[in-house]
């Protein structure tokens, strides 16, 4: 499965929800091939000052994968929380459009750059050690 692009990643946990933009979001499978979970790599790495957060993040847990679009839910109920996928054309709730614009600035980025996303995604895979596909 190749990685999805451009989506918003909603958290939810005791303390309310969050929403964080994925330049990347690519599958976590089990030794057999199975959908165990999903990683995320946030736009904020291509930061010429550098990175303020650690930009990958990684979820394993129980998946669904929603009826309606083509998002799909992570929970992982030891550590209370549940992330969904949303892509960035079906992100309707982003109130403050902090995602959006970060996403935006990352086509931005792309553009500057000269590549495409396929191959900004393989520089991204090989430093997090991730078959590109």
């Amino acid at each position: 499965m190749n990685p999805r692009r451009n989506a918003i990643i909603e958290l939810r946990q005791a303390g309310g929800i969050f929403r964080r933009p994925a330049a990347f979001v690519f599958p976590m499978n089990d030794g057999d091939g199975n959908l165990r979970g999903f990683g995320w790599v946030e736009p904020c790495y291509i930061d010429p000052a550098g990175a303020t957060m650690q930009a990958d993040h990684y979820l394993i847990g129980q998946v669904s994968v929603m009826a309606k679009g083509n998002g799909f839910t992570v929970s992982d109920p030891d550590l209370g929380i549940t992330a969904t996928v949303l892509p960035w054309a079906d992100a309707t709730d982003d109130p403050e459009g902090s995602c959006g614009r970060a996403l935006a600035d990352f086509d931005d980025y792309l553009v500057a750059k000269g590549i495409t996303i396929d191959q900004e995604w393989a520089e991204v895979a090989s430093a997090l050690g991730i078959p590109a596909e």
